[in-house]
């Protein structure tokens, strides 16, 4: 299973709180961060890239490689799911 986490979003959010700690207000919207074409440019970062290459032919080596197998006994009705895809 390859799990990759990456988040493409920057923003500003502001809150104000009671003294109890209630949420009163909130504003603040999300930024997308695109590509060349996107309205919210952002240039990739060279030092980053060239980490990213360096690294790129083991990792991709590395998910080629089979770790273990699962034996499946009958259908899988989707009625239980891992707790490692659906944690939050």
């Amino acid at each position: 299973m390859l799990v990759v986490i990456a988040c493409r979003y920057l923003g500003r959010l502001e809150t104000e709180w009671t003294p109890e700690g209630y949420l009163l207000h909130v504003t603040g919207a999300p930024i997308l961060l695109g590509g060349a074409y996107s309205s919210n440019y952002v240039p990739a970062d060279p030092a980053t890239v060239a980490l990213l290459n360096e690294y790129e032919g083991p990792v991709l080596a590395a998910n080629k490689q089979v770790v273990g197998e699962l034996a499946c006994l009958g259908q899988a009705t989707g009625e239980s799911q891992s707790t490692l895809v659906n944690q939050g």
